[in-house]
C-alpha cells in the first residue's frame, strides 16, 4: 500500500463519524501505473475534532463541514466558508 492511500484510508474509514461520498483510492492513471495517485475524495459529517478535519490531508480530499446560522468563520482556522 502506497503512503497516500494509508493515510487517505484512516481517513476515510474514520471511526471518528465521517462519511465518504467519493472514495479516490485506487486510481490508476495510464502510463503511470506504478504512480502514487489518489482522486476526488469527498468526506462528510466532518466535526471540528476529527482527524480528518485538524490533519492536513495532501491529494484532492475535500472535509464537508456542516455550521449553523450565526457560525462565523473568523473563529474556526484552515475554513473556506461558503454562504
Amino acid at each position: 500500500m502506497h503512503q497516500s492511500e494509508s493515510i487517505l484510508s484512516c481517513h476515510v474509514s474514520s471511526p471518528q463519524g465521517a462519511k465518504c461520498l467519493l472514495d479516490g483510492r485506487g486510481v490508476k492513471v495510464p502510463g503511470y501505473e506504478k504512480g502514487n495517485f489518489v482522486g476526488p475524495t469527498l468526506l462528510a459529517g466532518v466535526k471540528p475534532h476529527m482527524d480528518c478535519y485538524k490533519q492536513e490531508i495532501f491529494g484532492p480530499v475535500l472535509s464537508l463541514l456542516e455550521v449553523h446560522e450565526g457560525f462565523s468563520c473568523g473563529s474556526t482556522s484552515s475554513l473556506t466558508c461558503l454562504a
